[in-house]
């Protein structure tokens, strides 16, 4: 049987006001899902003050659903 070889799409980065570091757009996006209500918080990976995003993604100029 032949191997499949699949090509990886690189992450594109943003630098993301609310955690200080460039982030992957797929990350900021889950974060702004969360913080719509569109994906459940627990799913999001890694540490995130979910006051704190819901303050500032809504008016974030990098935003997913902003730009």
């Amino acid at each position: 049987m032949d191997e499949i070889k699949l090509n990886r799409i690189p992450d594109v980065y943003i630098n993301c006001p609310m955690l200080k570091k460039p982030i992957a757009d797929g990350w900021c996006l889950d974060i702004n899902l969360g913080v719509r209500g569109e994906l459940k918080k627990t799913s999001v990976k890694g540490e995130i003050d979910w006051k704190l995003a819901k303050k500032m993604c809504p008016n974030c100029p990098v935003s997913y659903f902003n730009t």
